[in-house]
């Protein structure tokens, strides 16, 4: 049986609590060490340690590329016109080649270093070339092959680094395509699908946070300037929010469950306090389906993905306590239908929409509240008080704005969470004491 990876701190609480279940007589020193045999720290110390080390090294090879894109930028104007060409294809060339290698004599470490230096030579190239034959372009374009390319190393080497890499270059790119030049750029769509399978296929929790960052991150720069309908922000990233939520709770193989679900709430959140201003809601440029189809498919998509993992979830478990996720979801697609199946004169629409959003939010709030009490999980009952005061200081200075009620909501809001703070550590004393002196 494989042991399974605890933290220090755990297992040091573990020693405490089965010494005094041998103590009580409850088992015997036997049993308590096969339960102690069972957990182990070594492996989660390496993994710790090997993630820094990599990210160290990371940096690293970034300076270095960096350092070296300087140094020929430096004598740029005195190298030939053919030398530059050689210079930058035997960059790129030699980086792939000693990767090659490395990973040929079974040293993956220095293999990825020198695929992820290879990478950013690559992108070094793009811009180079460019300015060696004079090539004038769409210069976003730069960007989306760079991280095309990454993207694909990525997945070719099973590298969580470059995976990264290209996860952040594609956000760079849909940002310059959509912020700058309005432009959604639909491209990217399968992109972050090609990069939610990577973190699929590695279990990599942090590239499926960053990932689903970045696709709510397109989210924002398409409906503000693609589409030119703020409102639908809301409702999407409210809908990206719940499909991911629901996603890390149906617990997919190899799919990292907590953060993915921690992901999808801060998505959520962002998404249901964003559709409390009223502002959000203006008909000053209101949107139909007349004026495109696309957002509607899109909306559709993430619809189906949280029905389906909500599905998944009830044919796993019975019953479901995500309710308020579900109520999230059906207050999102509440402003898809205005102006189709309903009206209101505004500003009464405006302020239909943003009062509902308001309730779903305290909902949601309170239920992380709930939540964190029931399963004691401290960064959901925190995460709820802190969204619930977020709510509360973002509505009043809104609607009142006046500096000094402001100034006496802040300091109730300090002294909420205080007291929070000290309710939460003495519900946790007395297991720890208890644990602590029987150790």
């Amino acid at each position: 049986m494989s042991r399974l990876p605890v933290s220090p701190r755990r297992l040091q609480w573990l020693r405490g609590q089965t010494s005094l279940w041998v103590r009580d007589g409850l088992i015997g020193t036997p049993e308590a060490e096969r339960i102690l045999g069972a957990y182990d720290t070594d492996s989660t110390g390496a993994r710790r340690g090997r993630i820094l080390f990599l990210t160290l090294c990371g940096l690293a090879v970034l300076m270095f590329s960096v350092g070296v894109l300087l140094l020929i930028g430096y004598n740029w104007d005195a190298i030939p016109r053919a030398a530059k060409v050689g210079i930058i294809f035997a960059a790129v060339v030699a980086a792939y080649i000693g990767s090659a290698a490395a990973y040929a004599r079974t040293r993956p470490v220095a293999g990825e270093l020198l695929a992820l230096a290879g990478t950013l030579f690559y992108g070094n190239a793009i811009w180079l070339l460019a300015q060696v034959f004079h090539i004038e372009s769409h210069y976003p374009d730069g960007v989306m092959w760079w991280g095309f390319g990454a993207l694909l190393v990525a997945h070719t080497l099973s590298s969580r680094m470059i995976g990264h890499e290209a996860i952040i270059l594609l956000a760079v790119w849909t940002t310059m395509e959509t912020g700058w030049f309005a432009s959604p750029h639909y491209l990217f769509i399968p992109a972050l699908a090609a990069a939610i399978w990577l973190a699929l296929r590695l279990g990599a929790a942090s590239l499926a946070v960053t990932a689903s960052l970045s696709g709510a991150l397109w989210l924002l720069v398409v409906t503000a300037n693609a589409w030119r309908a703020d409102a639908l922000f809301a409702s999407m990233a409210t809908l990206a929010g719940c499909a991911l939520y629901a996603s890390g709770e149906a617990g997919f193989a190899r799919w990292p469950a907590r953060p993915v679900q921690f992901c999808g709430l801060l998505v959520l959140l962002t998404g249901l306090l964003t559709g409390t201003f009223t502002s959000q809601h203006s008909t000053s440029r209101p949107w139909t389906v007349g004026a495109s189809v696309t957002p509607v498919l899109i909306a559709a998509v993430l619809l189906f993905a949280f029905v389906f993992t909500v599905l998944v979830r009830r044919r796993q478990r019975t019953g479901s306590r995500s309710l308020p996720i579900v109520l999230a979801a059906v207050a999102a697609l509440v402003p898809m239908a205005r102006g189709v199946i309903w009206h209101f004169e505004p500003p009464a629409d405006e302020i239909v929409l943003a009062g509902l959003f308001s309730a779903v939010s305290l909902i949601v709030g309170i239920w992380l509240i709930m939540r964190g009490v029931r399963m004691d999980r401290a960064w959901s009952f925190f995460g709820g008080v802190c969204y619930v005061l977020l709510f509360v200081l973002v509505r009043w200075m809104d609607l009142i704005g006046d500096m000094l009620s402001s100034a006496a909501i802040f300091f109730a809001a300090a002294f909420i969470l205080m007291g929070t703070a000290h309710y939460w550590r003495k519900r946790a004393r007395p297991a720890v004491a208890s644990g602590g002196s029987n150790a």
